[in-house]
């Protein structure tokens, strides 16, 4: 879910036709505003992500293997993934959801023009309220928002560029 730029180097193709982002760097959170970039070309080789993404999702809470793990990985890459690892427990546990993260890391860095991508963000995503829990389905929702929104896409940086 951590997933940042798209280009030829990091999206995989099936021989099915499916695409999946690979990228030994997603696991940083840059303060990029979205998590990925699903454009319309991405999209058409995703049938019916929204069912495959809360199953997936679904899946990664009822695992109880997925956090054990994962925190393993963390601490063995080093102190500067071991701030990311309360993000994605919290989004596989359900007690957070993607923009919700995104503004707060971008909140807490020095980019600039931090407030208008957070008052961005909060203007995209004002009809989703704070809960201490998140359905799967809300997760995904807020996900592929932030993800396709044209006003979060047009402000993404201007060296990314739509390889596919």
């Amino acid at each position: 879910m951590c997933v940042g730029d798209r280009h030829l180097e990091n999206v995989l193709v099936s021989a099915r036709g499916e695409a999946c982002g690979a990228d030994c760097g997603a696991l940083r959170r840059g303060g990029e505003l979205p998590p990925a970039r699903l454009t319309r070309a991405l999209l058409a080789l995703a049938p019916d992500p929204e069912s495959r993404l809360q199953n997936t999702i679904q899946l990664l809470r009822e695992s109880k293997l997925v956090l054990p793990s994962i925190s393993v990985a963390f601490k063995w890459m080093g102190g500067m993934y071991m701030d990311e690892l309360r993000y994605v427990t919290g989004l596989i546990k359900g007690t957070s959801i993607s923009h919700a993260v995104t503004i707060e890391v971008i909140s807490k860095s020095t980019q600039p023009y931090r407030e208008k991508y957070v008052q961005l963000l909060e203007d995209v995503f004002r009809d989703f309220d704070a809960k201490e829990l998140y359905s799967v389905e809300e997760q995904v929702s807020s996900l592929l928002l932030q993800c396709t929104d044209p006003r979060i896409l047009s402000v993404t940086r201007a060296s990314w560029e739509p390889w596919i």
